[in-house]
C-alpha cells in the first residue's frame, strides 16, 4: 500500500511539473510573520490518500520535533520559535504555510530550509517533502 502511494505521488509530481511553472510566494513576500526568509510556495496538490497519522506524524517525529516540540526548551530548540510546535496535527496546521515554505516540495519549489543545514540534523528526502506538502495542500484548500 505504501509503495503504491509513493508511486502515485511520484507520478503525480512528474505529470504536474509540466502543468505548473515556477511559482511565487503566495503572499507575494519572502518573509514569515517573524520576518525571516522563507522558501516559495510549493504548488503541491492534495493527495487525498495521505493521512496525518500514517504519513505526516512519522516525518514530524523523525525530522522536526527535535527542535519544534513544547517539551523542548531553551538552547535545545536551536532558535525554533516557541510557538512552532509540531508534535500534533493542530500544531502543524497552525503553521501550514510556514511548514510548506520551509520544508515542502511540489512542482513549483522544493524547500530545504528546514532542518537548517548548519544544525547537521537528518533531513527529509524530496519524496518525504512532497508527501508533507501534498498533505498540507489537502488541509488548506
Amino acid at each position: 500500500m505504501q509503495s503504491t502511494r509513493v508511486w502515485a505521488l511520484c507520478m503525480w509530481m512528474a505529470g504536474s511539473a509540466a502543468l505548473y511553472g515556477c511559482g511565487d510566494d503566495e503572499d507575494k513576500d519572502a518573509e514569515s510573520e517573524e520576518g525571516e526568509d522563507l522558501g516559495k510556495a510549493t504548488g503541491a496538490v492534495c493527495v487525498s490518500t495521505l493521512t496525518y497519522a500514517t504519513d505526516v506524524a512519522p516525518l514530524m517525529t523523525k525530522y522536526c520535533t527535535t527542535c519544534h516540540a513544547k517539551a523542548v526548551t531553551g538552547a535545545a530548540r536551536r532558535d525554533a520559535p516557541t510557538d512552532h510546535n509540531f508534535e500534533t496535527q493542530a500544531g502543524v496546521l497552525a503553521e501550514a504555510t510556514h511548514v510548506d515554505h520551509n520544508a515542502g516540495s511540489g512542482p513549483s519549489a522544493t524547500n530545504t530550509l528546514m532542518p537548517p543545514p548548519a544544525a547537521q540534523l537528518p533531513a527529509p528526502t524530496t519524496t518525504e517533502r512532497a508527501t508533507l506538502a501534498s498533505w498540507l495542500a489537502c488541509q488548506t484548500k
